[in-house]
C-alpha cells in the first residue's frame, strides 16, 4: 500500500475544488493494491508460475443525474486528477444520453481504511 500514499488531504483538497469548480454533485475515489502469486501444475510439474502486483484507483463523479467512472493505474497526482476530469466527462456524456436522472441523497462524507485479512494456505 505504500504507492497509494499519494492520496493525502492536499489531493482530496484540490480533487474537492476541481469537482465543486465543474459543478460536480458528489465524487469518490477508491484504492486498491493485490499482490499474488499462481502457481498452474500438470502431472505434478511446474506448467506456470506467475507473479502480480497490481495497484489502481476507481474514481467516480456524479452530475445532473448520471454517473462517469474512470480508472487509473498511474497514481501520481496528475494521473489521479486527470481520472477524475474523466470521470466527469463521462457523467456529462451519460447525462445527455439519459431519459432517467437520478438524485443523491445527501449523507456527511465518509473517510475510511480497510484492509483484507483474506490469506489463502
Amino acid at each position: 500500500m505504500q504507492a497509494l500514499k499519494s492520496i493525502d488531504n492536499q489531493l482530496v483538497s484540490k480533487l474537492t475544488h476541481v469537482g465543486h469548480e465543474k459543478g460536480v454533485e458528489y465524487w469518490d475515489i477508491r484504492a486498491a493494491s493485490s499482490v499474488g502469486t499462481f502457481v498452474e501444475l500438470t502431472n505434478g510439474k511446474n506448467k506456470e508460475v506467475t507473479y502480480s502486483n497490481t495497484k489502481g484507483v476507481g474514481i467516480r463523479a456524479f452530475f445532473n443525474g448520471a454517473w462517469g467512472f474512470s480508472v487509473k493505474q498511474k497514481l501520481d497526482q496528475k494521473s489521479i486528477v486527470d481520472g477524475l476530469l474523466e470521470a466527469i466527462k463521462l457523467s456529462n456524456l451519460s447525462e445527455k444520453n439519459s431519459s432517467i436522472k437520478f438524485k443523491l441523497k445527501e449523507f456527511n462524507p465518509v473517510k475510511d481504511k480497510y484492509i483484507s485479512t483474506l490469506t489463502c494456505k
